[in-house]
């Protein structure tokens, strides 16, 4: 079950689609048995590009849907609000940050599975 507020749906399209988008382009372009043999390479590249948009339009989401300031009529004090886009109550760029360290140690392990 997924638990979104606002935007936060798109995290996962975000992501998967840049899953599926690197995947789709690197056997077209390198073919199938070179995307086999370095597939670590080529997931955490994937994930490293979903984490990469995910982060983007989190911060642009949330420049662009801020919300008006409220004004409490008992103090007259200004407060400030934000609009949130979660998933499972962690903010889009928090997520698209996971996705780039996840896909950068993907990729380093990859690389460099084989020394350890």
């Amino acid at each position: 079950m997924l638990i979104w507020r606002g935007w936060g749906i798109l995290t996962v399209v975000t992501l998967l689609g840049g899953a599926a988008l690197v995947q789709l382009a690197g056997e077209a372009i390198v073919g199938e048995a070179t995307y086999e043999a370095n597939r670590y390479a080529f997931s955490g590249l994937s994930w490293m590009l979903g984490g990469i948009a995910t982060y983007l339009v989190g911060q642009w989401l949330d420049r662009r849907n801020r919300p008006p300031d409220l004004v409490d009529s008992a103090t007259r004090q200004r407060v400030s609000t934000r609009a949130r886009n979660d998933l499972f109550w962690i903010p889009m760029p928090t997520w698209g940050l996971v996705g780039i360290v996840g896909g950068t140690t993907m990729i380093l392990l990859g690389t460099f599975g084989s020394l350890f």
